[in-house]
């Protein structure tokens, strides 16, 4: 996975590189008036192109790792609330409780889904302390 920056700064062996944050609207933003700003995120990445300041640089991260990140951001939280709904429902047709089934399985599904995004914070910091996802230099542009 490709993505453009520009270098801010360097510090030692290290580049600080500005990366724009593309849009979903496809940013025409002269012909909307959606009023919204670009965002940018810095990024800490090895400088093995010898990048100077202000120039732009071709980071590249590997796919499989950020589609894995991606996985536990976005697919597992829905698995759960899947998982969660199918088992207050078991749980309710074994307990035949006094109130309506669909409230009891909501609140089992949701504390499920509550559930995945502590396994997420988990997996987001474990990603973070060994530096799976890690940028480097491809090119300078």
């Amino acid at each position: 996975m490709d993505k453009m920056g520009r270098v801010v700064s360097t510090s030692g062996k290290y580049a600080k590189v500005e990366v724009i944050r593309s849009s979903a609207c496809g940013e025409k933003c002269s012909s909307c008036k959606g009023g919204c700003t670009k965002n940018a995120s810095y990024i800490q990445v090895e400088n093995t192109a010898n990048a100077q300041p202000s120039q732009f640089v071709m980071l590249q991260v590997d796919t499989k790792t950020v589609m894995g990140a991606a996985f536990f951001a976005y697919i597992l939280p829905l698995i759960m609330l899947i998982v969660g709904i199918a088992v207050g429902t078991f749980i309710f047709s074994k307990l035949r409780l006094p109130f309506p089934s669909e409230l009891f399985t909501f609140f089992i599904g949701m504390a499920f889904m509550t559930l995945s995004y502590g396994m997420v914070r988990y997996f987001d910091s474990s990603y973070k302390s060994k530096e799976k996802i890690k940028y480097h230099i491809a090119k300078i542009v």
